[in-house]
């Protein structure tokens, strides 16, 4: 989790100021040490599950992952499209309910989504994002809010 937020903050730090981040030990150490102090703030505040998991993205990307695209795309009557061709994996699993692992899936990608990384690994190539420590961490806070 902190190394996501060190990251949208490092994108959200000006060109210049990124470049000093690279080239310069002191201002680069300065910059980690108070994000730090900061991100633990942060952290602890986004551990509420009220806060992080309450979100319409998480679940329309999961309803996609598990029924298709079209399982989230409404026409005019406000009904989702009926999905073409084969039946989607949530019909063929009979699923009927989410799971901590779904929902840690869901909040995974939707990080994913917004990075640079072209490719979804364990470890973001670009981003540096450890995607699989994320999934187990979510999954923890998921689970120790039951």
């Amino acid at each position: 989790m902190t190394a996501v937020l060190q990251q949208e903050i490092f994108e959200a730090t000006p060109d210049d100021l990124q470049e000093m981040l690279k080239t310069t030990a002191h201002f680069r150490d300065l910059f980690h040490s108070k994000g730090n102090e900061n991100l633990r703030h942060v952290v602890s505040e986004l551990q509420d599950i009220d806060k992080i998991f309450r979100v319409l993205h998480l679940v329309l990307i999961a309803k996609a992952m598990l029924f298709g695209k079209t399982s989230i795309e409404f026409g005019e009557n406000g009904k989702a499209a009926k999905p073409k061709g084969a039946p989607p994996i949530g019909v063929l699993w009979g699923v009927t309910e989410s799971t901590p692992g779904l929902l840690s899936l869901a909040a995974v990608l939707a990080v994913f989504f917004n990075t640079e990384d072209a490719e979804f690994s364990s470890v973001g190539k670009k981003s540096g994002i450890n995607y699989q420590h994320l999934f187990n961490f979510y999954k923890k806070i998921i689970l120790h809010s039951f």
